[in-house]
């Protein structure tokens, strides 16, 4: 776009030179285009010449440059060429013909200047390129904004993701608590089993006690033992009495 401005404020609508051999034009923006249709109406109602015209595209599809093969219609023969290279606004014409390019261009010349006035059709033509200067660059401030904000929605979206990944590894630690709470309740519970297995010994103490009165007959049977000794002696104390008697 920058090359079509600085072609809009060239300072001849068409400037003729010769350069190895080669009629070079160079010609405003407005000038190159009008004389683009001047060319192919003044060939197509020629009656010695015609013109084939063939193309040349860029890797993006764009034709950046158009060959014109200009054929003596009674030789069937070319005569010259002309060379339309779109993104500068210059035109090459070159071949062994070529000097009769001179008066068609003339002729081509003549025909611009009854239609349009190139220096306004400049002055259009560089404010509606400004504007899509501008519309571009709105549209690709835009464009960035855009892509700003869906990185900035992705990135949120990644976060919402990690917390999410953090409230379900939550419940671990819940289990942890709950495993330890367990073992804990476990733990007494084995605590308690454990001291009823004890008891036991106060059951052998009442065995003790038990076996103890067992034994208390003999103080029974020394006391018995004793009265029968002093019985005894009672009485052989009485018999020794009565004997005494006699």
């Amino acid at each position: 776009m920058d090359k079509k401005l600085e072609q809009c404020n060239r300072q001849a609508d068409i400037l003729l030179m010769y350069k190895h051999e080669n009629y070079i034009l160079e010609l405003s923006l407005a000038a190159y285009e009008l004389l683009k249709l001047a060319m192919t109406e003044y060939f197509a109602n020629h009656n010695i010449y015609k013109i084939q015209a063939k193309d040349q595209k860029d890797k993006h599809g764009l034709c950046t440059r158009t060959s014109y093969s200009v054929i003596n219609l009674n030789s069937n023969k070319q005569q010259y060429r002309i060379n339309l290279f779109h993104t500068t606004s210059r035109i090459e014409v070159n071949g062994r013909g070529r000097q009769e390019f001179l008066p068609h261009l003339q002729d081509i010349a003549a025909s611009m200047d009854r239609k349009r006035n190139c220096p306004q059709l400049n002055k259009l033509l560089e404010q509606q390129i400004k504007q899509c200067i501008e519309s571009m660059q709105t549209s690709g401030e835009a464009s960035l904004v855009t892509h700003t904000q869906d990185n900035d929605l992705k990135a949120s979206g990644d976060a919402s993701l990690v917390r999410t990944s953090q409230l379900r590894q939550k419940p671990a630690s819940g289990d942890a608590l709950l495993a330890g709470s367990e073992q804990s309740s476990g733990d007494a519970s084995l605590v308690k089993t454990s001291q009823p297995k004890q008891k036991p010994a106060s059951g052998d103490a009442s065995l003790v006690k038990t076996s103890q009165p067992k034994q208390k007959p003999a103080s029974g049977d020394a006391s018995l033992a004793g009265l029968q000794q002093s019985s005894g002696d009672a009485s052989l104390v009485k018999t020794s009495q009565q004997t005494e008697t006699c």
